[in-house]
């Protein structure tokens, strides 16, 4: 009777072959899993340039930038975006967001800022004067905000590399190194508007996802 089982060099071939599709198939995923953080990161883009474009529409200017080192990363975009309210505590002036996420004191704003107060701000004591204020980034995750004890960042959630922290000290509320959106106006690339970008390390590469350009830049 002729054996029908596999000789040794047959199953070595299918063994060799199932590992060649399991590769292919792990390269596929990891592909796909790469375009799905970049694809976040311009969705995360879109998202913040409506908000800054809404908020220019309200008040005819643009969010302020830091004055207080020039670094762009140090921005207080997350509350001129989410709206606050000036009151006064035992210790002095502070700022609340709209949201109820976090309280900051003058002191620290001026520290980490450069600047002496928020101007999406309703201010108690003038509430009838003063134009209301608005949250106009409604609906932030948790990885898509961050802190370092002391104020708050709007981040990406999608960079992959946690080895990559450009501000050590700042995570986000999901418990990952946090990687915040930089934000200068007036912008370098756009003079009359802002400059809005953050570096998102997927694949070994560093992509670029500005609203400068429409695609993705690789640096």
């Amino acid at each position: 009777m002729k054996n029908s089982g596999f000789t040794l060099i047959e199953l070595l071939v299918v063994i060799a072959i199932a590992a060649i599709i399991a590769g292919l198939l792990l390269t596929a995923g990891g592909v796909m899993v790469q375009k799905s953080n970049i694809q976040r990161a311009i969705s995360e883009r879109d998202q913040l340039v409506t908000a800054i474009d809404a908020y220019h529409a309200k008040y005819g200017y643009y969010p302020p930038s830091s004055q207080a080192t020039g670094n762009p990363l140090l921005n207080q975009l997350y509350y001129e975006l989410i709206g606050t309210t000036m009151t006064n505590y035992q210790s002095g002036p502070a700022f609340a967001a709209l949201d109820g996420s976090s309280e900051i004191n003058t002191n620290t704003i001026v520290t980490s800022f450069g600047v002496s107060a928020f101007m999406n701000c309703k201010r108690d004591a003038d509430a009838e004067n003063s134009i209301p204020a608005q949250t106009f980034l409604p609906g932030l995750k948790a990885g898509e905000i961050a802190s370092n004890g002391a104020v708050m960042f709007i981040v990406t959630a999608a960079n992959s590399d946690l080895t990559y922290r450009p501000m050590p000290g700042v995570y986000s509320l999901a418990g990952r190194p946090a990687n915040p959106w930089r934000y200068v106006c007036p912008g370098t690339n756009n003079p009359n508007s802002y400059d809005l970008w953050v570096d998102v390390f997927v694949g070994n590469k560093t992509n670029l996802i500005c609203n400068w350009a429409k695609n993705v830049q690789y640096r």
